[in-house]
């Protein structure tokens, strides 16, 4: 076989396997975020149906908007989102720090087997958006694979997306969604 033979192979395959990877797994894997997202706002609805919660609560609130966020812009979670959002962070800090203020105030407002509860499903909205970045992205699966299945817990692995402010992408999300609603109500 020639070089330009061989050549023309390799070129295919990684053509087919970007094929596959496009129209194949990126798909699934926007699905399945959104699936685990919609479990995670449906036991929050459950939670508050059955009295855990107030509907009324700034903090259901929040995380309900955040979670609705998440599965309409699911598609826009990527690394380069994340590492974007980290170098403009800067433009984006007054609202973001806005919504931690009040997602922080409404937390203090719940009781505490509530907060406790409330909590750990925002902590696993992080840990569901976090595992899609990683899992989506061949360099980062290597690092993840290397680093953190030798043991990774999940505190450890939530410690992680705190420090790769999987936040930012939520708030991202619920501010893309707010300003589309703005335009939507404004007369055209």
């Amino acid at each position: 076989m020639s070089n330009i033979q061989t050549v023309l192979q390799i070129a295919i395959g990684f053509i087919l396997l970007w094929v596959l990877f496009y129209f194949g797994v990126r798909p699934y894997r926007e699905d399945a975020i959104r699936h685990r997202l919609f479990e995670l706002r449906d036991e929050l609805f459950l939670f508050a149906i059955n009295g855990g919660i107030s509907f009324d609560s700034p903090a259901y609130s929040i995380l309900r908007g955040r979670i609705n966020a998440l599965i309409r812009f699911a598609h826009t979670i990527t690394l380069s989102r994340i590492l974007i959002f980290g170098w403009v962070r800067d433009s984006i800090n007054e609202y973001t720090g806005k919504q931690q203020h009040r997602w922080a105030e409404g937390l203090k407002c719940l009781p505490e087997p509530s907060r406790v509860t409330v909590e750990d499903i925002s902590n696993r909205v992080q840990l569901a958006t976090f595992r899609h970045l990683l899992w989506g992205n061949p360099f980062t699966v290597v690092i993840y694979a290397a680093a953190f299945l030798s043991g990774t817990e999940k505190e450890e692995e939530l410690k992680r997306a705190r420090d790769w402010k999987i936040a930012l992408i939520e708030e991202q999300a619920s501010v893309a969604q707010s300003s589309e609603r703005d335009q939507e109500l404004q007369p055209a």
